[in-house]
């Protein structure tokens, strides 16, 4: 009599997890950590680019207003000619409000309120402004 393998017939005990779904869930999870990772570093990127661009726009109104004084200084300009210069320099694109401050944090100036006194206050108390 032939004996039969039984091997063949032997139906394969159940797996715990599924090679196919495996290698899915291991594929979505490596995508994930990928995507996550060029995100953090583009937002990183681009704050600081946003950071550097306001920084360049601000030191172009701040040497726009140091022509503005030195142009007006040799003029001789009034203390109401200084206040159009803030208050038309702040109508500027991308401008809101400029802000004339000391080295204490006091606003001297504002384009939006201008006030006369600051004048004396700043360029005749030199002490005073450090």
């Amino acid at each position: 009599m032939i004996q039969k393998n039984k091997s063949y017939f032997k139906v394969p005990s159940p797996r715990f997890f599924s090679y196919p779904i495996l290698g899915l869930i291991v594929s979505t999870a490596l995508l994930l950590i990928i995507v996550g990772i060029l995100t953090w570093t583009n937002y990183n990127r681009e704050s600081q680019l946003l950071e550097d661009s306001l920084k360049r726009q601000g030191e172009t109104v701040i040497s726009a207003m140091k022509a503005g004084f030195r142009s007006g200084m040799d003029i001789m300009w009034k203390k109401s000619q200084l206040n159009l210069l803030f208050k038309e320099t702040a109508t500027g694109p991308n401008i809101d409000r400029i802000l004339l401050v000391d080295s204490n944090g006091s606003v001297l100036n504002d384009s939006m309120n201008p006030s006369t006194n600051w004048y004396d206050k700043f360029f005749f108390n030199p002490d005073k402004n450090g």
